[in-house]
Order: structure tokens, then C-alpha cells, then sequence
């Protein structure tokens, strides 16, 4: 494990840290060590002759929320199922971490089975639901 991971599993066994999605609750190497985020801010840009220019603006829109971690112990099997299962349904839940709240979909899940289920590192992407929108 990285310093990073160990610092990280550190400030989550001291509550200092409170990663969820839906109902599951991330814990020690289940909280990442890193959560990609952020986006962009859509634009056309009109070039005129003699230098000039018009940009346009068409909104913001955040990247896809994206992050891993690993489940250890008797119910990281579960965990895992509940995530595929989460991310099967096509609903909308709420993630809260990292300082950022969003409500999502879980568009893609990955889980590697190792250790008789005990240990199994995962990778979680999640697109980001615009407010005032809807997942259709």
C-alpha cells in the first residue's frame, strides 16, 4: 500500500473521511486514495477576419466521477454484489466524498475476486446528474 493509502485508511478508521454511495458506506481501503472529478465548460468559438472572436458559452458539464479501493474481510463479497447490482439497476444515487456531493449513475463496475472473496479490489465510474435534471 502506497503512503498515500496508508494516510488515507488512517484518517477513515479516525472519521475523518466519509466516502458513501447510495446506502454503502466506504471504509478503511475502501476509501480511495484518489476521486477524479471536475469537467468543462462547453464552448464554440467563432474566428473572424482580422483577429477577432466570439466564444459561446454552453454550459458546464462535470467529467464522470471515477475511483477504486479495496473490500477486505467476511462482507467484501456483498459489498461488491450490492455495487454490481446498484450499477445493473440504472438508478440514481447520491455520492458524498472528497468534499463533493453529487447525485450519480453508476455506469460502470469492476470487481477482481481474490482470496476466496475476502480481498477484492475495485474500480467504480460514475456519471454525474446535472441538478435539475433526471436519469432517464
Amino acid at each position: 500500500m502506497s503512503f498515500l493509502g496508508i494516510v488515507a485508511s488512517i484518517e477513515s478508521a479516525l472519521g475523518t473521511q466519509n466516502f458513501t454511495l447510495g446506502s454503502i458506506v466506504f471504509q478503511d481501503t475502501e476509501v480511495p486514495s484518489e476521486l477524479f472529478w471536475g469537467g468543462y465548460q462547453a464552448t464554440e468559438t467563432y474566428r473572424q477576419i482580422g483577429g477577432a472572436k466570439v466564444v459561446i458559452l454552453n454550459g458546464y458539464y462535470d467529467q464522470p466521477l471515477t475511483w477504486s479501493g479495496i473490500f477486505r474481510g467476511s462482507a467484501a463479497l456483498q459489498k461488491a454484489r450490492t455495487l454490481d447490482a446498484m450499477a445493473r439497476s440504472g438508478n440514481a444515487y447520491t455520492f458524498s466524498g472528497g468534499g463533493i456531493t453529487r447525485k450519480v449513475v453508476i455506469t460502470a463496475f469492476q470487481a477482481s475476486y481474490t482470496n476466496c472473496g475476502t480481498v477484492i479490489p475495485y474500480k467504480i465510474f460514475c456519471e454525474v446528474i446535472p441538478q435539475g435534471a433526471s436519469a432517464s
